[in-house]
């Protein structure tokens, strides 16, 4: 089965690697700056490091991704696959919320530094 790439530009996209019996998603974060890189390597640390927690995070990403999720077809018989890819969808949502809040944050800040 091939994968499948979608991107919504160079520093966005994911990765949808199908097979027999389960489904590698993997995601890189948008990232403007050096900032944006420590916080995003920081978040993705910090969720890696309770992937137990999470039952289909992977503890490494794909190589170029920031984080990935493996879902298996026993996810899919012990879940609800609806609520997986609503979870999956409003994690890539509040991530890209979360980014985007921060960018103008940082646009804001620039902004009340420069001289009248």
């Amino acid at each position: 089965m091939n994968p499948i790439k979608i991107c919504r530009n160079a520093r966005e996209r994911c990765l949808i690697e199908p097979s027999i019996n389960s489904l590698r998603f993997s995601v890189k974060i948008n990232q403007m700056d050096k900032l944006d890189e420590v916080l995003t390597g920081k978040f993705t640390r910090f969720l890696m490091l309770r992937a137990e927690h999470f039952v289909v995070l992977q503890r490494q990403p794909a190589e170029g991704y920031d984080i990935s999720f493996l879902i298996t077809n026993e996810h899919t018989d012990t879940m609800w696959k609806h609520k997986v890819i609503d979870f999956l969808i409003q994690f890539m949502e509040d991530v890209d919320a979360q980014v985007r809040s921060n960018a103008n944050e940082e646009a804001d800040d620039d902004e009340e530094l420069v001289p009248c």
